[in-house]
């Protein structure tokens, strides 16, 4: 669109203004009798415009310049009135060149042009500027007005922006945004992972490319979504040539406008399941070996026993035979535990409480004769103990209640032995074996005793790195504590 600009002759403050058109070979029209208040307004707006505003001859020299343009450029009006436009933009090419031409070209063809550029303030400084030129014929003469802003912060945001675009773009996992099941927006690896083009994503629902999502289980994660903020969750997705992979989705969500927006990150976890797979198939190998070790090595000690057993029936000393027999006890004490462990699921440690019932029970049977006579009580909690604890454990407890079976109750008497075992707060575990027979002798000297069976208790004590308490309480009472196992 071309225009005419008229400028009235009595117009106050214009004097450089009109020296400079008839510099250029121009007069001035006169308008009617109000144009001179009118003038005035419009030189006082266009002074305090928040644009940049020039005045531009044909050959591309200043005329005028609002106040915007020389605090902007930090000269003053006279300084740029005596300038072109070569000096604030250096890129700009020459009056005389074929593109100056063009561009005049442009400009009067269309009435105005668009453009950003670079210009250059009085202390050096550049900054990127977006120009609209527009076109003003004047009395046969040709001029442009020219509305400049200065664009460094909106180049900022745009150069962030980018970035941001980039990285999204090149992130290693897919990113979408959704509007409930739509999608809005998706980045390059979400496409290069389910094989469709952006455009053939952003036409389809979250059901198209999860097929595995029934609507329940969606609208169930929606609700999650809106009352949490986000949701995550594992599922499959869907290629376009209809091959599926695992993924694991994380949705946030995000206010945008009046909307709630969900940011998606799918991740590939196609290696993950498959080394999950691998672990687990590579554990239940362990697993196999690991019963078989236990397996083997309670028949190895049950084969021991019996060689015992078979050698102490050619032994006539019936003291010798004892000894055999103690320590066939101790061996299956032992062997026991290879067979609570060879019966559980986890392979490096045991419920003792169902250990001490299975190794109390064989005691009593092995050493009462009359069960009426003797009643054995275990008061036990459910403490797990390792493999390390437990066998030291089975053969104190192993000592200490056969020999409660064989000492406590002599001449016949009836009575009760009792187990207890329990774990307090501070990590301390008791293992405590009692009974109310005749108790302890009087001159025992528990830590210089020449028993084999006590002395084995004391070492097996200190193994445990605990401490032990044999008292006459109403009978004989033998407590060990020791620390729980630490889990590393």
């Amino acid at each position: 669109m071309k225009s005419v600009f008229t400028i009235d002759d009595n117009g106050q403050g214009m004097e450089k203004v009109r020296a400079l058109l008839r510099e250029h070979g121009n007069s001035f029209t006169e308008c009617g009798p109000e144009s001179p208040d009118e003038l005035r307004f419009t030189r006082f707006a266009i002074d305090r415009a928040c644009v940049q505003v020039f005045w531009i001859t044909r050959d591309q020299r200043f005329f005028f310049a609002n106040d915007e343009a020389c605090r902007s450029l930090g000269y003053t009006r006279e300084e740029l009135t005596g300038m072109s436009v070569n000096d604030i933009d250096p890129e700009c090419p020459g009056p005389e060149s074929d593109a100056c031409a063009e561009h005049w070209r442009l400009l009067k063809e269309n009435g105005y042009v668009r453009f950003e550029a670079f210009h250059r303030a009085k202390d050096g400084r550049v900054y990127p500027v977006e120009i609209q030129a527009n076109f003003l014929e004047f009395e046969g003469k040709e001029f442009s007005c020219s509305f400049v802003t200065d664009i460094t912060d909106r180049k900022k945001a745009e150069e962030a922006l980018l970035i941001t675009q980039h990285c999204v773009d090149n992130a290693f996992i897919g990113i979408s945004i959704l509007d409930g099941e739509r999608i809005l927006k998706v980045n390059q690896q979400m496409c290069l992972s389910l094989g469709y083009t952006p455009e053939e994503l952003m036409s389809m629902s979250v059901f198209d490319i999860d097929p595995f999502v029934a609507e329940e289980q969606f609208s169930r994660l929606l609700k999650e979504f809106h009352e949490n903020g986000y949701n995550s969750f594992e599922t499959r997705h869907r290629r376009k040539d209809g091959t599926t992979f695992p993924v694991e989705v994380t949705t946030t969500r995000v206010r945008f406008g009046d909307r709630d927006l969900g940011i998606s990150f799918a991740k590939d976890i196609t290696a993950r399941k498959n080394a999950e797979e691998l672990l687990r198939a590579s554990l239940a190998e362990k697993t196999v070996l690991l019963k078989e070790v236990h397996h083997r090595v309670k028949n190895n000690l049950q084969i021991i026993c019996s060689l015992l057993d078979l050698q102490a029936e050619s032994i006539p000393d019936d003291q010798s035979r004892k000894y055999f027999r103690d320590s066939q006890d101790r061996i299956r004490s032992m062997a026991l535990v290879h067979e609570q462990l060879y019966r559980s699921r986890d392979f490096a440690s045991i419920d003792f409480n169902d250990y001490i019932e299975n190794l109390a029970t064989y005691l009593f049977n092995s050493y009462v004769r009359d069960p009426g006579r003797i009643s054995l009580r275990v008061d036990a909690e459910h403490v797990t103990l390792n493999i390390d604890q437990s066998i030291p454990c089975g053969l104190i407890l192993n000592e200490l209640v056969s020999n409660a079976l064989k000492h406590a109750f002599p001449d016949n008497r009836s009575g009760e032995i009792i187990i207890g075992l329990s774990s307090g707060a501070d990590e301390w575990i008791s293992l405590a074996v009692r009974d109310d027979g005749v108790g302890f002798p009087a001159d025992l000297d528990f830590m210089n005793s020449r028993s084999l069976g006590l002395q084995l208790v004391d070492m097996l004590v200190k193994q445990l790195q605990g401490r032990i308490e044999m008292k006459n309480d109403n009978g004989a009472s033998c407590v060990v504590r020791f620390r729980g196992a630490v889990e590393e």
